[in-house]
């Protein structure tokens, strides 16, 4: 019966210790990175022609999303409605920015079903738009070449 005892214990120790490695390990890395650093890599290696630095009430009108409660963020886009280039950098806790990615989701889609007829490069940018949550970043990159711009974010991180 002891030895039973015994055995018992220590298959219930390591697996509390097999429990708590995956705990640990599954903790969320955040990015030590300068937010504003990542933001001028990123801006200055795409291409921004006709593009302006956005404040925080496009990004309120744009994704329903309040500045004032992120740690940072970097948004720049186009006049023009038929242009559908955007940047845009979140730095807040993975909440927020899943929330943030929801909206996101929701304006994309519905835009790319609005240019599919009559904008067809426009909604293709759209659709080969990046948008990923990495190391407590959002990043959102609608434009030409967009895997070189997401290779920028993650070398910056």
């Amino acid at each position: 019966m002891n030895k039973l005892l015994i055995r018992l214990s220590e298959v219930v120790a390591l697996v509390c210790l097999v429990a708590f490695i995956i705990f640990v390990s599954s903790e969320e890395e955040i990015s030590t990175a300068d937010p504003s650093v990542l933001c001028t890599e990123i801006v200055s290696s795409v291409n921004t022609e006709d593009m302006t630095e956005r404040n925080n009430l496009f990004l309120k009108k744009k994704y329903n999303t309040d500045a004032d409660a992120l740690e940072y963020f970097c948004y720049y886009s186009t006049d023009s409605v038929m242009d559908v280039r955007e940047i845009l950098i979140i730095k807040a806790d993975k909440e927020q920015c899943e929330q943030i990615k929801e909206n996101i989701e929701s304006t994309r889609t519905e835009k790319k079903k609005l240019f599919d007829s009559y904008a067809p490069e426009q909604s293709g940018l759209l659709g080969s738009a990046v948008l990923v949550y990495e190391k407590g970043y959002l990043f959102y990159f609608v434009g030409e070449n967009p895997e070189a711009a997401l290779s920028v974010f993650r070398n910056n991180l």
